[in-house]
């Protein structure tokens, strides 16, 4: 793929890439390649699912892993900022709010 400069973020007809087929087979090893060059986690197909939506749903804990949010820079937000995407786990992890 990288010697043929193609683009890991291309989509079939369902707006599916290789990073949703590989999470849908619970290929651990391929997700790994395709995000260290860059693919795109956060992708939706016409179904509105992402590459970590096909894991969670094939059961693969290793590719659910890998594809989870970031959780490095969740303290890091502005009050009163709020992400629209990750998970509700995320939220263990923000810092508690100061009472006034």
């Amino acid at each position: 793929m990288v010697a043929r400069s193609v683009d890991v973020n291309l989509a079939d007809y369902d707006g599916r890439t290789a990073l949703h087929l590989a999470a849908s087979e619970g290929r651990a090893d391929v997700l790994r390649y395709l995000l260290a060059l860059g693919a795109a986690k956060g992708s939706t197909d016409r179904w509105d699912n992402t590459p970590l939506d096909d894991a969670r749903r094939n059961g693969d804990g290793e590719s659910v892993a890998l594809l989870q949010p970031s959780m490095s820079g969740l303290g890091e937000r502005h009050q009163g900022e709020v992400s629209v995407h990750g998970s509700i786990e995320a939220l263990a992890f923000l810092p508690a709010a100061k009472a006034a």
